[in-house]
């Protein structure tokens, strides 16, 4: 697998799960950074062969940098290898190599949008000819790329997997006072102002509201500034607590009795069905492909984006009608299953046989007759 940085968001959890899944099954080599994924990894999948990549500041320089990387050691490869292309970014590191051994690429799509270099780079592989496909992680995704002139590429959806020994875990009811928990970033459109608003429209209600992702000592951007500015200036400061970055996201969960995710874009919302595997009940945004991973009602709530007032609703009904919470609750930790890496690796597993003209085979059976997987992954562009 392919990283062009070592961070730890959703698309590189996913990647980290499919490495523990398929090392024991196929011959895997994992390029990346070094640094908290690699190192994960060569704990969870150690049947994995690591090729450390070189990190830059921009994106451009690990794709120049990190192609070059890959051509070194696997450009002579030939027949058997099948690129596994976590993300568009992933596509344009790996391309290079594609095309000098003709390797089909399988591109896992996470990204809510695709962006006009994005749009430019899909032409130049197409333009050369590079043989791949992409499998999106939602419906939602799907549009989005058939919207760009590769509808004849799309194939099946391939939903983002967990690990259920991860998180699987019942809970047997909320606490008191109630921990309402958002695990995002400094970027705007996961929502960090809108948790304030909603936190600001339930001041009166027995919440205290836990945040995870942005460390206010290295992530002090001018959008967290204002939102700290924001909290004073509502009154919020004693009632939200700033809990930094998390690398083991289940500690996170436990602590939450609700997961708010008012993002404005999401193609998928991996720490929706992350929280629904810990009995988490999700109150969301009625965005992408977030109505795909939390059924309304069902193991969550969700709201239109432009109706705070909904989510503080919604959010005030679990706060004080607990049968509602345990409704949720239990239907949430049911639900994560179909989300479960024995459940979408397989699908994996029918894709690869797809790429190789054989609908039938497994990467398990291809252990022994394909010489080398490299799976590919990077950040969305």
């Amino acid at each position: 697998m392919v990283e062009p940085t070592p961070g730890m968001r959703g698309p590189q959890r996913t990647m980290l799960t499919l490495a523990r899944y398929l090392a024991p099954r196929v011959p895997l080599v994992v390029a990346i950074p070094e640094g908290f994924v690699s190192k994960a990894i060569r704990a969870g999948a150690p049947d994995a062969e690591i090729l450390s990549l070189p990190f830059h500041g921009t994106r451009a320089a690990s794709w120049l940098h990190g192609a070059a990387s890959l051509m070194s050691p696997l450009g002579r490869e030939g027949d058997g290898i099948l690129i596994h292309a976590n993300g568009l970014s992933a596509l344009n590191l790996a391309g290079p190599l594609a095309r000098r051994v003709d390797a089909p690429v399988l591109v896992h799509f996470h990204a809510c949008e695709i962006t006009a270099r994005s749009r430019a780079f899909l032409g130049v592989w197409q333009r050369l000819g590079v043989r791949m496909v992409f499998h999106p992680v939602s419906t939602f995704s799907r549009g989005l790329l058939e919207a760009v002139g590769v509808r004849t590429l799309v194939r099946g959806i391939l939903p983002n997997p967990i690990e259920q020994t991860d998180h699987h875990a019942q809970r047997p009811g909320p606490q008191r006072p109630f921990r309402v928990g958002w695990i995002g970033s400094k970027a705007p459109r996961k929502g960090l102002r809108r948790v304030i608003q909603i936190a600001s429209l339930l001041r009166d209600e027995p919440v205290e509201w836990h945040l995870y992702g942005v460390a206010l000592n290295r992530s002090r951007t001018p959008y967290v500034n204002r939102c700290l500015d924001e909290i004073a200036g509502r009154g919020l400061t004693d009632r939200i607590r700033w809990c930094g970055k998390v690398e083991d996201t289940r500690s996170a969960y436990d602590r939450m009795d609700a997961l708010l995710l008012p993002s404005e874009r999401e193609s998928f919302a991996r720490v929706a069905i992350e929280a629904m595997a810990r009995g988490v009940p999700v109150v969301a945004s009625r965005v992408g492909g977030v109505p795909e991973a939390v059924r309304d009602g069902a193991s969550g709530l969700l709201f239109d984006p432009g109706r705070l007032d909904e989510a503080a609703t919604h959010l005030r009904s679990l706060v004080h009608d607990p049968a509602l919470w345990l409704a949720l609750s239990s239907t949430a930790f049911r639900e994560a299953d179909r989300f479960d890496v024995t459940t979408v690796g397989p699908m994996l597993e029918r894709f690869y046989g797809d790429m190789f003209g054989n609908g039938n085979e497994t990467a398990a059976s291809s252990r022994e007759g394909r010489p080398r997987t490299a799976t590919l992954t990077g950040r969305s562009s």
